[in-house]
């Protein structure tokens, strides 16, 4: 968790940010259940503008913005899946490094899905705070 606070602090200006991330690392500390988690998230997404209605968005590796900034890269697309409520237990969980990535493609706006393995609370929450931030690009 104070890694991911930390994370936020170069960027003023995601003011929700940093009070969606110390939620997230509430959530790791006193949440017993993914289902809590949920519970939680659910409750914030009533401020956030939901997905549109069968959106389907790419799974794909993360390869920083670095990348995402070339002209002739193209991100690679490994499978899609509709943007729903059934999200929470269809997506993987991101590993540490990659959820540094995820925040810089956040803050570079790539249209990417970041999924990894590794499933932990934290992780899960950082994916579903994606979603949240950027619905219609992240999940």
């Amino acid at each position: 968790p104070g890694c991911c606070l930390a994370l936020c602090s170069p960027f003023p200006a995601f003011g929700m940010l940093d009070h969606m991330l110390e939620i997230a690392a509430g959530l790791v500390q006193s949440a017993g259940s993914l289902e809590e988690v949920a519970g939680v998230l659910s409750q914030l997404k009533r401020s956030v503008p939901a997905p549109q209605p069968g959106l389907a968005v790419s799974v794909g590796p993360s390869h920083g913005p670095r990348q995402a900034l070339d002209p002739g890269f193209s991100w690679p697309r490994v499978d899609t899946f509709p943007v729903d409520a059934s999200c929470i237990d269809v997506l993987g969980c991101l590993q540490p490094e990659a959820w540094v990535q995820a925040w810089e493609a956040l803050l570079f706006e790539v249209p990417v899905v970041l999924v990894a393995e590794n499933s932990t609370l934290l992780s899960r929450a950082c994916v579903l705070l994606c979603s949240l931030l950027h619905p219609l690009r992240y999940a």
